[in-house]
């Protein structure tokens, strides 16, 4: 999983499906628009939402998603395995 060009996204926006989040907020946008990224169908972000450890310190969770166009709801959304969610520390602690 990258630590490269995270995609900060709000995991309590969810999407249709439990395992969806919705493209849409003002700190999503930011982080695409930064790295010059357009949606597109099927491709992989690095998500990430602010979250802290027992201590409280920031040590944020991070997942990849995939991008799909959800035509109903005329919204982007990412799909990810709620399965393969690690924090920021877990990741450290893998190099």
């Amino acid at each position: 999983m990258s630590t490269e060009r995270r995609i900060y996204v709000d995991l309590l926006n969810s999407g249709r499906q439990a395992n969806q989040v919705v493209l849409d907020r003002s700190g999503t946008m930011e982080d695409l628009k930064r790295y010059g990224i357009t949606l597109r169908e099927g491709l992989i972000l690095h998500l990430y939402m602010d979250d802290a450890d027992d201590s409280g310190l920031p040590d944020s969770l991070i997942v990849d998603g995939v991008v799909h166009y959800d035509e109903t709801r005329k919204q982007w959304v990412a799909t990810y395995d709620p399965a393969a969610f690690k924090h920021e520390s877990e990741l450290k602690d893998e190099d």
